[in-house]
């Protein structure tokens, strides 16, 4: 069957985390009709921008531990999301859990992540780019998806010095992916992955990925977006507004 133009992949990486479980219970509420409370692109001042219709995006994704329900389940707890909305998505949220492909962890954290996930650890750099490039090939065939981008919503990784070789802005990240150490940062590998098959990515973390010089002059050279770096969710939106005041007012914050 043919792609359909209507649908969108989301592809997020970290998606039975807090930020991307809100997304996949936002995303069912708009198609249920409640009113796109928060949703900055349907102020009237966009208008005139062709945004996709969130109602047509189709959520994938990677993790390496945890449990979607578990989450939603804290989330209402908290009175992050309603109770009754928690409760409407429970078939879709089992539908993306089955979807799940595994990620990528860190080295360091191979004892406390799902056998999937640990067994992706045993993979060389470039084979876990393309491990990562057949997940997203199979979600693009099965939803029948023309378009899809790849949204980094990972835990904040460990800070780790780059090769030389990728502050180069002419090198080719998937030849640099054959000699890379095995703690090669994750949003990397992502990123190339998406880009090598032609997807947008976007870094929602504090993760090094589309500033390293290699990985974004390349994509740059294909044509394919990259952005970000550390997109501001309400939690760090507010205590970004927030510290400056107690800055100039001289209080002293205890905890954060």
């Amino acid at each position: 069957m043919s792609p359909d133009a209507s649908r969108t992949g989301l592809f997020i990486v970290g998606a039975r985390g807090a930020v991307a479980s809100t997304v996949l219970h936002g995303l069912e509420g708009l198609r249920s009709g409640m009113p796109p409370v928060g949703l900055v692109t349907s102020l009237p001042e966009f208008g005139a921008v062709p945004f996709r219709d969130p109602c047509g995006f189709r959520l994938h994704g990677w993790d390496v531990a945890g449990d979607i329900h578990r989450t939603a389940e804290d989330l209402a707890r908290t009175n992050v999301l309603p109770r009754d909305l928690v409760e409407m998505c429970a078939g879709l949220r089992e539908r993306v859990q089955l979807s799940l492909a595994p990620g990528v962890p860190e080295p360091e954290d191979s004892e406390i992540v799902d056998p999937a996930a640990g067994e992706r650890l045993l993979h060389a750099p470039s084979e876990a780019i393309e491990a990562l490039r057949r997940d997203i090939r199979g979600w693009m065939k099965e939803e029948r998806l023309q378009h899809a981008v790849v949204v980094y919503l990972a835990t904040v990784e460990r800070k780790r010095t780059l090769p030389e070789g990728w502050m180069d802005p002419a090198a080719d990240p998937m030849e640099l992916a054959f000699g890379a150490p095995a703690t090669i940062s994750r949003s990397l590998l992502y990123g190339v992955a998406a880009v090598a098959e032609g997807l947008p990515f976007i870094n929602f973390t504090p993760a090094p990925g589309p500033q390293v010089p290699a990985f974004a002059c390349w994509a740059e050279r294909k044509g394919v977006p990259v952005l970000g770096s550390d997109g501001k969710t309400g939690e760090t939106l507010l205590k970004t507004a927030l510290a400056p005041m107690f800055r100039d007012r001289a209080l002293n914050v205890l905890s954060w």
